[in-house]
C-alpha cells in the first residue's frame, strides 16, 4: 500500500469520524432545545395558572367589597 493510499484511508476515516461526532452533536442539540421547550410549555401553562388565580381572587375581592359598599350605603338610608 503507497503512502498516498495510507494518507487517504486516514483522510476518509477523519471526515467519517467528524461526521458522527457532528451528527451526534446535532443529536444532543436537539434533544437539550426540546427538552427547553417542554420546560418552557410548563412554566408557560403555570404562569397562567396563576394569573387566572389572582384575577378571580381580584374579581372575588372586589366583588366583596362592592357588596360591602351596598350594604353600608343601605344602612346609612335606613339609618337616617
Amino acid at each position: 500500500m503507497a503512502v498516498d493510499d495510507i494518507l487517504k484511508r486516514i483522510k476518509a476515516d477523519a471526515e467519517e469520524a467528524a461526521r458522527k461526532i457532528v451528527a451526534e452533536g446535532q443529536i444532543a442539540a436537539d434533544a437539550v432545545a426540546g427538552e427547553g421547550r417542554a420546560r418552557t410549555h410548563v412554566q408557560k401553562k403555570e404562569l397562567r395558572a396563576r394569573a387566572e388565580q389572582r384575577a378571580q381572587e381580584e374579581r372575588n375581592r372586589i366583588t366583596t367589597l362592592a357588596r360591602l359598599a351596598a350594604r353600608r350605603e343601605l344602612l346609612d338610608e335606613n339609618s337616617g
